[in-house]
């Protein structure tokens, strides 16, 4: 007869694969519906010649969530998943977990350096925070997991199951903080900014309120998703939850990208063309697509 900690846990597992389960269709469908909104957009930027480097981080950016997503469906429902499978590729999850996290926080840093009118000393200390981040990360990807909680069922009505490593409790805490610190301090240094009249005269002239409105709006958008899932992530690893936890790293997988390059669209144009232009006009924002 199993004990009372043992079903217990098969509980607390089944909840958990639920939730994924709500996840993985909510998730899809944000994604898709705003892939619905901008993919002309997006063809037609594609075939615009040649490139900026900025543009293949963006491109990764906005469509490795598509692939995770695809993952996260295999790994709960294929019932060819063994725990042998599981040994050899579970590490991804955490891997593109962390991946997308650093490369949300590449372009915010972008934004910012350009924000600031190339203030070097914020780059250095952002990219500094965003490189340690990195270190911890590729840590927590290969040597700071156990061996992989493979959590399956054979209930013929609804079999899951889950395939995910349970991560280093300190060290997810570790990189969960850091994240929050970044959030923290890149939120209120362009909201800052955003507050002060112009910003700068030289960049940004003060004629155009629409555009601070437009950076302040972006900023908040993006810190209250990323911010809040960051805040869910490290409570699951304070409370001990793997399963929760890999509901978390999902979620942060989705909300990240989405919020550097949210839908409808209206400031996607003046950001990517933030990044692309930032090192080489004194104007890095255009007046298209900055009025909401």
């Amino acid at each position: 007869m199993p004990s009372i900690v043992a079903l217990q846990t098969l509980i607390d597992a089944g909840f958990d694969i639920m939730t994924i389960k709500y996840y993985v269709v909510a998730g899809m469908t944000l994604l898709f519906f705003d892939y619905l909104l901008t993919l002309p957009d997006e063809i037609r930027y594609a075939w615009r010649g040649r490139k900026p480097w900025t543009f293949y981080p963006f491109l990764l950016n906005r469509y490795l969530p598509v692939l995770y997503e695809i993952w996260v469906v295999f790994v709960v429902w294929w019932p060819g998943l063994t725990d042998e499978v599981c040994n050899h590729t579970a590490w991804m999850d955490i891997a593109i977990f962390v991946f997308l996290t650093l490369m949300a926080q590449m372009f915010l840093t972008l934004r910012i350096y350009a924000l600031t009118m190339k203030n070097k000393m914020i780059m250095a200390f952002f990219s500094g925070v965003t490189i340690s981040q990195l270190a911890l990360g590729i840590y927590l990807t290969f040597l700071g997991a156990t061996n992989p909680a493979v959590v399956s069922s054979s209930i013929p009505l609804d079999a899951f199951r889950l395939c995910s490593f349970e991560i280093h409790r300190l060290l997810g805490i570790g990189y969960a903080s850091i994240s929050i610190f970044f959030d923290l301090a890149a939120f209120s240094l362009i909201i800052g900014f955003g507050r002060r009249t112009g910003l700068n005269a030289n960049s940004v002239a003060m004629s155009r309120p629409s555009l601070v409105h437009t950076i302040v709006h972006d900023a908040t958008v993006y810190f209250f998703f990323v911010f809040t899932s960051q805040i869910i992530f490290l409570l699951t690893l304070i409370f001990g939850r793997v399963g929760a936890s890999s509901v978390a790293i999902g979620f942060i997988s989705v909300v990240d990208p989405f919020s550097v390059a949210h839908y409808p669209g209206p400031s996607r144009d003046w950001d990517r063309r933030l990044l692309t232009d930032n090192d080489r006009t004194p104007d890095a924002f255009p007046q298209k697509g900055c009025n909401r």
